[in-house]
């Protein structure tokens, strides 16, 4: 399916409109001054070299690697770019940190983040934490890539079915209206039960007629790096993994007996092929309400010191180790400075404030 449409990365929203006031007036270089004990963990997923964006959907969560590089020399030019680990270990400690200090992170564990993000991390030495999704790289299809890849591969025109009782008609003619489809098919499944939205999952495929499918199946992108690669990066030290469970389900969507399960074998697998007991977790989808005080305890039990939503903000002494924030990725240098800064913070609370718009 070759198609060609603007990166949506690139698209001037009001976000990225002040993002770019604030980083070329200076005002988000002075304002990270006002916070400067204050800790910013940045999360990326996977990366792309434009080569296979006619075979992906989901643009937003594979940034290019020009931007990438870009952040990172940004980044090892204007702030203390410190590990995850030593980070969450100085707050435990109550010790003081580097001022303006910066995480880097990723999630899932796809082949992009061996192939073009490591050697981009390398070259400006700084380290990251890689939380991986272990079943991913064991071989299993992540659910919400299975579904991004049956929306691609489909020859139907429309998905016509019935989702828990109400009809839905979702056309599947232009790649304009796949993505819209995407959009809202995940929505729906991540309200559901992991068992719900599994058997939903394979009822969608099967309306859509595309047979079972395989990582080899998936684009590039979408593919999980190898378990030889994982230990290559830890071996050259600037890569520690954290846990992110086995296959990627929302936790708090998951019986108590099943969160246990994923947590624990996420653990098992990082140590069986790493030889590491990985201390930090991240929450699949991480946002309000995708992790409960089972889900927090679980960790506990399994010696986690630190868990990590996807929730906007920095990382203060007084959070709590089991619920601390990050920011999602920066779509540009400017973007990146904005965010850093705690400018876009400020931004997006006054727009709030002033009942313009609801903090994303």
């Amino acid at each position: 399916m070759v198609v060609q449409r603007k990166d949506p990365l690139q698209k001037l929203d009001p976000g990225r409109a002040a993002a770019l006031f604030f980083a070329r007036t200076g005002i988000a270089r002075l304002a990270r001054r006002w916070r400067p004990s204050d800790v910013c963990v940045l999360t990326f997923h996977g990366l792309r070299d434009c080569h296979d964006d006619d075979e992906l959907l989901d643009l937003e969560q594979h940034i290019t690697a020009q931007i990438f590089e870009q952040v990172c020399g940004y980044l090892m030019a204007n702030y203390a770019v410190l590990p995850l680990s030593e980070i969450v270990e100085a707050r435990r400690r109550g010790k003081s940190l580097p001022r303006q200090t910066v995480a880097i992170t990723l999630d899932d564990g796809y082949e992009s983040n061996w192939r073009l993000a490591y050697p981009l991390l390398d070259k400006h030495g700084l380290p990251a934490t890689l939380f991986a999704a272990t079943g991913f790289l064991d071989g299993t299809v992540l659910w919400f890539h299975r579904l991004e890849a049956v929306l691609i591969k489909t020859r139907a025109s429309r998905l016509d079915m019935e989702l828990h009782g109400e009809r839905i008609c979702l056309s599947l003619e232009s790649l304009a209206d796949r993505e819209a489809a995407l959009g809202k098919l995940t929505a729906h499944l991540k309200g559901l039960s992991n068992t719900s939205m599994l058997a939903l999952l394979d009822q969608i495929q099967s309306e859509l007629g595309v047979p079972h499918l395989s990582n080899e199946d998936l684009p590039q992108a979408l593919r999980p790096m190898s378990w030889d690669t994982a230990r290559e990066m830890q071996a050259g030290g600037l890569i520690e993994f954290g846990g992110h469970t086995h296959t990627h389900p929302i936790l708090a969507r998951c019986s108590d007996e099943k969160q246990a399960q994923e947590i624990r074998r996420g653990r098992e697998r990082l140590i069986e092929e790493l030889g590491v007991v990985p201390k930090l977790f991240a929450y699949p989808n991480g946002k309000a309400g995708d992790y409960t005080e089972v889900t927090k305890r679980l960790l506990q039990e399994e010696g986690f010191a630190g868990a990590f939503t996807m929730q906007d903000g920095f990382m203060l002494p007084e959070d709590e180790p089991m619920a601390l924030p990050r920011y999602g990725y920066p779509s540009s240098r400017d973007y990146l400075e904005a965010v850093v800064s705690g400018t876009m913070a400020r931004f997006w609370s006054l727009r709030k404030n002033l009942g313009l718009v609801s903090v994303p």
